[in-house]
């Protein structure tokens, strides 16, 4: 049995595969947050925030970090990946790290959320 690395996992993938998974998994993210400005949310809008506050939860926390910082706060509309990776990680990022950071996460979110992407993504 092999052991599951999601770093071997991002390894095998192209860029225009980590940019759809990425360009499936933002829109969540855009649901979250309009869902997090409702007043009174219903029982499955509420069971969909705990699910993407899950998955979150269950990342490294460097990944947590980042994802929440660009995707989940109140203002997160407004934060750019140039100021997440140089004024709000605790230690700035460069780009370049930033950018396998944030890949990981997102493909990481996709699989425990099981969202469709249409990237074929093997764990074997």
């Amino acid at each position: 049995m092999k052991l599951f690395k999601p770093s071997n996992l991002l390894s095998s993938l192209t860029i225009a595969e980590k940019k759809k998974i990425r360009e499936s998994v933002i829109p969540e993210f855009e649901k979250y947050r309009f869902f997090r400005e409702i007043e009174h949310l219903t029982k499955d809008q509420e069971t969909f925030c705990k699910r993407i506050e899950n998955a979150v939860d269950r990342l490294p926390s460097i990944e947590k970090s980042l994802i929440t910082k660009r995707y989940m706060g109140h203002d997160s509309e407004y934060v750019t990946d140039y100021q997440v990776y140089s004024m709000l990680m605790e230690t700035p990022l460069s780009e370049p790290t930033y950018s396998r950071i944030k890949n990981n996460a997102m493909v990481k979110i996709a699989l425990f959320l099981g969202i469709y992407t249409g990237v074929e993504i093997s764990i074997d």
